[in-house]
Parts: structure tokens; sequence; C-alpha cells
């Protein structure tokens, strides 16, 4: 698609018999979600959680407060369970670093507070010079 849309579209068929079993068609989508949020489609063991950061935030990676949330409700609980973290920034144009900083600052100190080296547990994928340097300097910052 080429539409500026930051959002995700899922299509869900469902194959319904003549006397279907009782269909929770709302556990069935939140386990789908749960499924891509914390994987990517190639598949990525118990040890990994993935973010795919145009997924949860668009191109244009700038909301602090959409970092924040998202780092409270999921990243943290990564941090705290040994998983490594894998941003993908595929696709992202910007990502400023007040945005990287609410996102990162709480997993980094989780990690380097448990004795990991953060700069192992926070792995990085198509991101672009700036971006990388944004990351390095807040990895450096807060270990």
């Amino acid at each position: 698609m080429t539409s500026g849309w930051p959002g995700t579209i899922a299509l869900i068929t469902l194959q319904l018999r003549r006397h279907p079993p009782e269909i929770k068609l709302a556990e069935i989508i939140s386990k789908s979600l749960e499924a891509a949020r914390g994987a990517p489609a190639n598949g990525a063991d118990e040890n990994h959680f993935y973010v795919g950061v145009e997924n949860y935030f668009g191109r244009y990676a700038e909301n602090k407060d959409d970092a924040i949330r998202y780092r409270e409700q999921y990243l943290l609980e990564a941090a705290r369970s040994g998983k490594v973290i894998k941003l993908d920034f595929a696709r992202v144009v910007v990502a400023p670093h007040s945005f990287l900083n609410a996102l990162l600052k709480g997993p980094i100190r989780v990690i380097a507070d448990a004795g990991r080296n953060p700069f192992k547990f926070i792995k990085r994928v198509n991101e672009d010079a700036t971006i990388r340097a944004t990351i390095d300097f807040i990895l450096d910052t807060n270990t």
C-alpha cells in the first residue's frame, strides 16, 4: 500500500461448520495480535522480543507518549525476563532522540541492573546512521 496510515490491517478467515463449537472471536484476535507483537513473521524463539517500529509508531516515530506506553506495557517485562529486544527500523524515516530515549531508557537500566550488558540485549536492524548513532549514545549514557 502507498497509504500513509501507520496502522496494521489483519485479515482473519474463519471456517465455520454446520454446528461449530463456541467461537470467541476476541480471543482469536487477541492471540493473533500477541503473536505478531512478540515475534517477526520468520519466527523468533522465546528468548527474543521483536518490535516492528513502523507497525507501532509509524514511519515518523516521534510521539514520546506512545513510546512510554509501549515501554511500560511490553519492553520492561521483556527486559526483566532476560529476552533480547530486537528493534526493526525498516521503512522508519525519523526517530528522534527524545522518542528513542523514552522507549529504551527503562529497559537499558533494567538490563544493566541485572548485571547484563545492554549492548548485547538490545539489537537493532534496518536503522539508518542517524538512528544508530542516537541509540549508541543512549546506550552509552544509560549504562
